[in-house]
């Protein structure tokens, strides 16, 4: 009973995740002046910045920042989109432009392959506030 409940907790947080990130995309619809930033010690962590602002539903927009190393991970190589992040951890050479962050991430086997992901596909613009589901 106890493993039941769980798996169907389980179920229908993923299932919710699933169904809010296929709505939630599409922030550069509704920001501009989107750059990359190192915010932190050693070189610090990668954000996304909202430098022309993100409108939000009062008419006026919002110039804040979002966290890319907490919903972004590093999957053999490859950049994904997860709740456990961490990529800059194993990525090196970071950059964004147009929705789209790229970067060299180790891939368990001694290499660093290129890899990108569009960040228009998973992030959205709520209130002036960038989000990820």
């Amino acid at each position: 009973m106890h493993f039941t409940t769980h798996l169907l907790a389980a179920l229908a947080a993923s299932a919710c995740a699933v169904s809010a990130s296929a709505q939630c995309s599409n922030f550069l619809g509704s920001c501009s002046g989107m750059e990359l930033r190192f915010l932190g010690d050693n070189g610090g962590e990668p954000w996304l910045h909202a430098n022309g602002g993100c409108g939000d539903n009062n008419g006026g927009k919002s110039y804040g920042f979002f966290d890319l190393n907490s919903k972004f991970t590093n999957h053999n190589g490859n950049l994904a989109q997860s709740d456990e992040g961490g990529f800059g951890h194993s990525c090196r050479n970071i950059r964004y432009e147009n929705g789209v962050l790229t970067a060299e991430c180790g891939d368990n086997n001694g290499g660093t392959p290129t890899t990108s992901i569009n960040l228009n596909e998973y992030i959205c613009n709520i209130n002036g506030q960038l989000e990820c589901f």
